[in-house]
């Protein structure tokens, strides 16, 4: 499972661009963090599964990401701002904080409107996450979904939202990704296995109250 993630990890920076790859990575880094802190403690056999499964990422994305890096070392890009950037230069947050979700675009979860960035996933799959969530809120992977769909939106929402500042100013790369609104991608990704268990517990537990 390690090698599997790692290698889908590494295909996703075959895109051509680095937004959404980053933001998937970062989660998927979160998520190792998350499982290589047990009981008070480092697992180890976790953090070798971790390191293996990242090596492979970086393996299967190298026919992307280093050209990228080469590249970007040699060019300047338009980022919004009225001139050019080179690549050691910061994006200005000023920028980001244009190309990011607006509080009321969360409503766009749950209704059809349009939004730059767009987390729909409709009323019966927002239902179903829910259903998901509270049914099942003993499982540890349904409590880290869970946060980790939470947390994509504040993310997404760019400087309304705090958590996005955070990681511009300390983690590497972050600036370079103009857009926190693609962060929605991640919300995504947390809440179809979300709605898939909500979908599960509907089926078997039809008496119940939250059904």
């Amino acid at each position: 499972n390690s090698l599997l993630s790692g290698f889908f990890l590494g295909f996703a920076w075959l895109s051509g661009h680095h937004q959404a790859p980053l933001y998937i990575t970062l989660a998927a880094i979160a998520v190792w963090i998350r499982m290589l802190w047990r009981d008070g403690r480092v697992d180890l056999k976790m953090l070798r599964l971790a390191a293996i499964s990242l090596i492979i990422t970086l393996m299967a994305g190298a026919f992307q990401t280093f050209p990228m890096a080469e590249y970007g070392e040699r060019s300047v890009r338009w980022v919004g701002t009225p001139d050019p950037l080179p690549f050691d230069a910061h994006v200005p947050y000023s920028v980001h904080a244009q190309y990011s979700l607006k509080p009321a675009d969360l409503l766009s979860v749950f209704m059809p409107v349009r939004t730059e960035w767009n987390p729909f996933i409709g009323i019966v799959g927002l239902a179903l996450v829910v259903l998901g969530v509270l049914s099942a809120r003993k499982e540890k992977h349904v409590r880290w979904l869970a946060a980790l769909a939470v947390a994509a939106l504040l993310f997404a929402l760019g400087p309304n939202g705090y958590l996005h500042g955070i990681f511009y100013a300390i983690v590497p790369m972050i600036e370079k990704s103009r857009s926190p609104g693609a962060g929605v991608v991640v919300f995504s990704l947390a809440a179809a296995p979300l709605a898939a268990i909500g979908f599960d517990r509907a089926l078997s537990l039809a008496e119940e109250r939250w059904t």
